[in-house]
């Protein structure tokens, strides 16, 4: 079974993931994933600046396909 909401850090290497994030944990419902989410903002060092985020799979998706898209006419 898929996760519906994904919980996702922000990278700090621009060539690491499409998007500039990547996928920490999932969960079928928001209020478990901001759950986790408030766990991991929770558990990182104080100088660790990188957002924590919960985006539906859908929206992460569509911001996947949108950068392929762009990438790909800027190549031809």
């Amino acid at each position: 079974m898929k996760a519906k909401y994904l919980i996702q850090l922000q990278t700090n290497n621009s060539n690491m993931g499409a998007t500039g994030w990547f996928t920490l944990h999932g969960a079928m419902t928001k209020t478990k994933a901001e759950e986790i989410a408030s766990d991991f903002r929770h558990a990182r060092p104080v100088n660790d600046l990188r957002a924590v985020r919960v985006i539906s799979a859908s929206k992460f998706t569509d911001e996947v396909r949108a950068y392929n898209r762009a990438a790909f006419n800027a190549s031809r």
